[in-house]
């Protein structure tokens, strides 16, 4: 059962019945605001018996519900678009945190899980003046709220896992109404009149960062494995773990745009294949794989630090 302050501002299991706000609505109205939104896989799946596991109907995809490599720099895809999808079964449909909306702040998106993030949410959001107007929506186990950031932010989460809060912000993805969990519920709004994207709260924010500096400090005398191998052995040990070939072709690419995120970017998808470090490390050990220009230029702790950068991402979309 919720507790009380959910009830008092509406967050209710009535939003449905009592709701003035349509789907398409909201889905238009964040639009209008920059928000990205993106097809995510329908909660019918079977992801999570693939390698590497997923989540049923939280993973991004295209409309046809084919899970997408490259996601966090996606423009995004039309609300009609996206419900057509939906309505046929192939896709849920949600949204890219982080990213920059038209009046300049960056969007967040609060989630609540279990009796343990209530709690800790009640506290981080008691006094937030307006909290009835954000956008809010019940997903499968807890609650989702939207904010704005006045700074970009990276997404964070507390040390309680699920039984806690999550505060998706860059790279972040989170689900939107009216998609379908894979508990069999429905993604559903919390009825507001006059929807607001309110600023994060500074108890919030002071949370987040907090928890991204303790994460992300630079470490000090990183070590990555010595691991040195041919093209052709690094090519097999990518096909061993059924890396794609786009991604191997990027690899081989002279990297286009910001170098750190191509390789943040290549990496996490690398750990999500279950991609060895050794193997990784390797490949940026090699002249003929394009992608590792920066490296040459940084060395090890460059790379030891994006390893682990990209492994903490990967570990809070999971969770």
């Amino acid at each position: 059962m919720s507790p009380r302050w959910l009830c008092e501002r509406g967050y209710c299991g009535t939003a449905r019945r009592c709701g003035t706000t349509t789907d398409v609505e909201w889905l238009k109205w964040l639009t209008e605001q920059g928000a990205p939104l993106l097809a995510a896989c329908p909660a019918d799946h079977g992801c999570d018996k693939w390698h590497p596991p997923g989540k049923p109907g939280k993973v991004p995809a295209d409309t046809h519900g084919r899970h997408l490599g490259e996601w966090m720099r996606a423009e995004g895809q039309s609300p009609a678009e996206l419900l057509r999808a939906h309505e046929a079964g192939a896709a849920n449909i949600g949204l890219i945190t982080g990213r920059r909306l038209r009046d300049g702040r960056y969007l967040v998106d609060l989630d609540v899980d279990g009796e343990t993030g209530q709690r800790v949410a009640a506290d981080l959001l008691r006094g937030t003046s307006g909290l009835s107007l954000a956008p809010a929506y019940r997903s499968g186990g807890g609650w989702h709220v939207l904010f704005a950031a006045r700074e970009r932010l990276r997404t964070t989460r507390d040390d309680g896992g699920h039984a806690g809060i999550a505060l998706s912000a860059d790279p972040g993805f989170t689900v939107l109404p009216p998609s379908r969990h894979a508990s069999g519920g429905s993604y559903a709004w919390r009825p507001t009149r006059e929807p607001r994207l309110l600023d994060l709260p500074p108890s919030l924010m002071h949370w987040a960062r907090e928890r991204t500096a303790r994460r992300t400090e630079t470490p000090r005398g990183n070590r990555i494995p010595a691991a040195r191998m041919s093209t052709d052995e690094v090519l097999r040990q990518l096909r061993l773990h059924n890396v794609p070939a786009w991604l191997v072709s990027k690899l081989r690419s002279q990297p286009q745009g910001d170098r750190s995120a191509a390789d943040f970017n290549a990496i996490v998808t690398l750990l999500a294949k279950r991609v060895p470090e050794p193997v990784i490390c390797a490949i940026y050990r090699n002249p003929e794989f394009k992608i590792a220009e920066k490296y040459r230029e940084r060395g090890d702790n460059y790379l030891a630090l994006t390893i682990q950068k990209a492994r903490a991402s990967l570990q809070d979309f999971e969770r």
